[in-house]
């Protein structure tokens, strides 16, 4: 009587559609003798097995990859090709870790996001009123300056220059 035992290689891989579990499946005959050269049928309830089928090799053996795009458990079964044996066993997929939002320490307060003038205040801000080119020209340095000050304030003098290179990207 030929039998199946399956063996799980590798389990617990990210449900990023590329990486693998495996599962190692092998074929023995009477007293546990491994078995060449057997056709064995894979499937799985969710995902990709790769490959399909196979036939074993010297040693009674075939390697299989199951792959997913969904967090769960996934069912793999093993199946010889004569339908006269069949094992299954279960593989678990994890979600992927969501990206990490940026973090700006701005005094006392902590802004996860983008950082704006409402997210600062907690508030929307109010519409400002159109400005000449020279009110804006003013109201930007004396932004930039308050920006400045008060981060040499909270952070010392020697974070003036990286202060100075962070005005352009958020004021």
């Amino acid at each position: 009587m030929t039998q199946l035992i399956l063996a799980v290689l590798r389990n617990g891989q990210p449900a990023d559609g590329t990486a693998a579990n495996s599962v190692q499946v092998n074929v023995a005959g009477s007293g546990g003798t491994p078995v060449a050269g057997v056709a064995v049928n894979f499937g799985v309830n969710a995902g990709t097995v790769t490959p399909a089928s196979a036939q074993t090799d010297t040693n009674g053996q075939v390697t299989v990859n199951v792959t997913n795009t969904a967090a769960g458990p996934v069912t793999f079964t093993a199946t010889l090709g004569d339908g006269t044996a069949s094992q299954s066993v279960n593989l678990e997929f994890v979600a992927l870790a969501a990206a990490p939002k940026p973090v700006v320490e701005v005094g006392n307060t902590t802004i996860v996001g983008t950082l704006d003038a409402a997210a600062i205040a907690g508030t929307k801000a109010p519409a400002a009123p159109a400005l000449s080119p020279l009110e804006k020209a003013r109201a930007d340095f004396e932004a930039f300056a308050a920006f400045v000050e008060h981060g040499v304030s909270v952070l010392g003098a020697d974070a003036e220059a990286d202060l100075v290179a962070l005005k352009g990207k958020y004021l």
